[in-house]
């Protein structure tokens, strides 16, 4: 990478705006297993493992945990694109600047050229109907966790959050949510201003 930069701007890797990117190349040697590489942009790399068995590159924050959560070797190909997919849809859900299409290409061991190149567009029925059951499963899953517990509880902190309207800011004060709990509060915002 650092290679072809030089090779194509004339002020080469010095220029004032340097040109970055991360790269996933993925293949296989004949006789070698297939794998993947994660080349950042200095050219160094990493190479996929057992214990680390899949990169990302771009806004990674929210669909990354989904990932490591859910993904399981045993798994079949069949959900593991059902996974991949619930992740995007996180991250397109929580960043506007994540959209669609998604592309998806898969490679067969010991075939030696890529098999198939799918394109996921926006309204793909698929994945309208995985998006909307996600969101539908994680609400349920939330609601069957048990509560947080009671201001009552030794050791609870109550926290208010306010939102302000215009500057400036309203005086806020802290007072004891219940007198014989001296450990619990609550951060009380007053005036005007909040709501």
């Amino acid at each position: 990478l650092k290679e072809v930069i030089v090779e194509s701007a004339p002020e080469g890797y010095e220029s004032a705006s340097k040109f970055r990117a991360s790269v996933i190349l993925g293949g296989q040697i004949k006789g070698g297993r297939p794998t993947l590489f994660l080349i950042y942009p200095e050219g160094n790399f990493i190479e996929v493992t057992d214990d680390h068995p899949f990169f990302q590159i771009g806004e990674t924050k929210y669909g990354k945990p989904i990932l490591v959560r859910a993904y399981d070797p045993e798994m079949s190909f069949e959900d593991a694109i059902k996974l991949l997919l619930v992740s995007f849809d996180s991250t397109i859900k929580a960043n506007l600047s994540v959209g669609m299409p998604l592309d998806l290409q898969t490679y067969v061991a010991d075939s030696y050229e890529v098999t198939e190149r799918p394109r996921i567009e926006a309204g793909d029925a698929y994945f309208a109907e995985v998006s909307t059951l996600w969101g539908e499963a994680l609400r349920n899953a939330l609601n069957q966790l048990p509560g947080y517990g009671t201001s009552s509880q030794k050791g609870m902190v109550l926290v208010y959050n306010c939102t302000p309207k215009p500057f400036p800011f309203a005086p806020c004060s802290t007072r004891d949510v219940n007198q014989d709990k001296a450990d619990a509060f609550r951060l009380d915002c007053t005036g005007p201003d909040y709501r």
